[in-house]
C-alpha cells in the first residue's frame, strides 16, 4: 500500500465467518436490528450449495484510497469528492446479497440469477452494511489507531528509525499499517 496508490486494495480474510458472526452479534429486534430476519448460517449454507461461496472466498474488497488529509489535518468524511467507496466483484456482491437476504427476499428467487442485481433496496443496503461492519470489526480489532501509527512513525523518524536494515523494514511495517487502517477508515467515514 502507498500513499495515494488507486491500485490499492483492502483483502478481508474468512469473510463468511465474520459476515455470520457480524450478522449473530448484532440486535435482533427494534430499530436497531439492521439483520433482522437475517439467517446468517442457513444464508452461507444456501452459498456454498449454489456454488457462490468460491465468490467470497477471494473475500476482496476493493476500496479507493482515501485523499490526503487537508491542511487542518483532516480528511474527508465518506462524502463528497475524494470519498472512499465500496467496489465489489460482482459475484462477491451477489454472494454478499444472498447472505445478506431474508427469508421473504429468498423466497421464490434463485441464488445464482436473481442476486446477480439488486433484489431491494433494503437487501442492497444490509449488503453493505455486511462488508463495512466487517471491515468496522477489522479496523476495531488491531491493537494500535492510525494515529498512534502516525506519531510512532514521527517519532522514529526523527530518532534515526529510517536508518538502513531494520529500520528501514520497520518504517515499511508502519506505513503499511498507517494505509491499511486509512482505507478502512475511510470505509467507516472516519
Amino acid at each position: 500500500m502507498e500513499d495515494s496508490n488507486p491500485h490499492d486494495r483492502y483483502v478481508v480474510c474468512d469473510f463468511v465467518a465474520k459476515a455470520i458472526a457480524t450478522i449473530e452479534s448484532s440486535p435482533a429486534q427494534g430499530d436497531s436490528a439492521p439483520y433482522a430476519g437475517v439467517d446468517a448460517r442457513g444464508n452461507a449454507a444456501l452459498l456454498e450449495a449454489n456454488g457462490l461461496a468460491s465468490a467470497l472466498g477471494e473475500g476482496k474488497v476493493a476500496l479507493k484510497p482515501p485523499p490526503p488529509p487537508n491542511a487542518a489535518g483532516k480528511r474527508d468524511k465518506g462524502t463528497g469528492k475524494g470519498a472512499c467507496t465500496i467496489r465489489l466483484p460482482s459475484r462477491v456482491m451477489q454472494a454478499v446479497r444472498v447472505l445478506a437476504a431474508t427469508a421473504d427476499e429468498l423466497k421464490g428467487r434463485t441464488p445464482l440469477l436473481d442476486f446477480a442485481t439488486k433484489v431491494s433496496d433494503a437487501n442492497e443496503e444490509r449488503a453493505r452494511r455486511v462488508v463495512a461492519d466487517v471491515c468496522a470489526r477489522d479496523l476495531a480489532a488491531m491493537p494500535t489507531t492510525e494515529e498512534e501509527d502516525r506519531r510512532q512513525l514521527a517519532r522514529g523518524k526523527a530518532g534515526g528509525f529510517t536508518a538502513a536494515g531494520a529500520g528501514q523494514a520497520a518504517t515499511l511495517a508502519l506505513r503499511f499499517r498507517i494505509q491499511k487502517k486509512a482505507l478502512l477508515g475511510s470505509i467507516l467515514g472516519n
